[in-house]
């Protein structure tokens, strides 16, 4: 089961308004977000939501 449309809009209204405050593209914000994931070993798999399971890994430590 994919994102939900609410979900998917409030991501994509999230990187609008950091890429916004941060005089930066949307992609760019998309690019910086991706890099740390890959820097906590999280890999895009397209089937878990990297988000929560950065969160995870946060509640481990």
């Amino acid at each position: 089961m994919g994102p939900s449309f609410s979900a998917v809009t409030s991501c994509s209204v999230r990187k609008l308004m950091a890429a916004t405050h941060l005089v930066i593209t949307v992609r760019a914000v998309e690019k910086y977000v991706s890099s740390i994931f890959d820097k906590l070993g999280l890999p895009s798999t397209g089937s878990e939501s990297r988000r929560v399971l950065a969160v995870l890994l946060f509640l481990r430590q």
